[in-house]
């Protein structure tokens, strides 16, 4: 996670990786769909090796399709992210570049089928991702309009291919957030409530993924303010998701705003994870604590952020990533910690 003036824009990008998970309602062969719905489950439960276990079955079962190629990178990422490493790029570029190879050669032989439109989404959706993560900008663009121009194609094929509304409705929302200042440009369309239309159409049906749609409704009900519309979204989902530490996070932002105690409990239920996690860089520890020191500071329990400051900052041997990722929310933390000293 980088430092607190990137990391809402970080989760957003995350999400709309993670977005890109989502498949369609039941393939037509039953060992793919079960391989795909065993994969996602675990993934999404943080059980990382057996999810890749289960991408490596499909990837050798079915050595024509990119599937298995797609997966595996999105677990990669995924896990990356939870545990706040730098992902391993040149992998995850040679499994997209595979699964762009076999996609063509199914794409080119069948043009008008769905699934090979549905390839070439998920795979520049990735790409984009990617060139994003490496400042290319422009490419990352060209890439992102691409895959949701596939998405479409995926509708235009199939209106009941829900999943493609679940991207194209993340897609929208946020283009639309975006570009909402840039007046003087009237061709940009406010798409913000449609969007929305398309989560909420997507969570009504029968999906691999209704996780990502709850965890796409929860970020924008945070972003328009509507917190406890954010919460409601998780707390009515029921107790499927429970475990889910990417869900935890939101949740925990959007309780920041209306109930402080409630969300330093879900911070630390993060936090006595990554605490036990052997062999971690501190990037996930370093976040937390000082989310939990801020709060603390606005609840006026002063000592208890102080405690939190000093320990962030006694952190020794930090490496370049952290460093690098998390150098202005040091410089925070000390902020912090000068004016709590000073209010004593």
């Amino acid at each position: 996670m980088p430092g607190t003036e990137h990391l809402a824009l970080y989760r957003i990008i995350i999400l709309l990786l993670i977005s890109t998970l989502s498949f369609s309602q039941v393939n037509p062969d039953k060992n793919v769909d079960n391989l795909i719905r065993k994969g996602i489950h675990n993934l999404v439960i943080h059980n990382y090796k057996k999810s890749l276990g289960n991408f490596k079955i499909l990837t050798k079962t079915y050595s024509s399709l990119p599937l298995g190629d797609i997966f595996t990178a999105a677990v990669f990422i995924a896990e990356a992210n939870d545990y706040g490493e730098k992902a391993d790029i040149d992998t995850i570029n040679k499994l997209l570049t595979r699964a762009a190879e076999k996609a063509k050669i199914l794409y080119e032989a069948a043009p008008d089928d769905l699934w090979n439109s549905y390839y070439y989404a998920l795979i520049k959706g990735y790409s984009a991702y990617f060139e994003a993560l490496n400042d290319n900008y422009i490419t990352a663009f060209a890439d992102g309009l691409s895959s949701i121009s596939y998405f479409e194609k995926c509708i235009a094929k199939d209106s009941s291919f829900y999943e493609a509304y679940l991207a194209l409705g993340i897609y929208k929302y946020w283009r639309s957030e975006k570009t909402a200042s840039l007046t003087w440009l009237p061709f940009i369309e406010d798409e913000r409530e449609v969007g929305i239309k398309f989560l909420k159409f997507a969570l009504k049906h029968d999906c691999y993924n209704s996780y990502l749609g709850i965890n796409s409704l929860l970020w924008i009900y945070i972003n328009q303010k509507e917190y406890n519309k954010a919460i409601n979204v998780v707390e009515n989902s029921g107790n499927k998701y429970k475990d889910c530490r990417f869900l935890k996070w939101a949740l925990a932002d959007a309780y920041e705003r209306i109930d402080k105690k409630k969300a330093i409990s879900i911070y630390y239920e993060l936090l006595n994870f990554y605490d036990r996690m052997p062999g971690q860089n501190h990037l996930n520890e370093i976040v937390l604590k000082h989310k939990i020191a801020m709060l603390y500071e606005q609840t006026g329990e002063f000592n208890k952020a102080l405690k939190l400051c000093d320990e962030i900052l006694g952190l020794k041997s930090l490496n370049g990533y952290v460093k690098e990722n998390l150098q202005e929310r040091l410089e925070r933390v000390e902020s912090l910690k000068i004016k709590l000293g000073s209010s004593k």
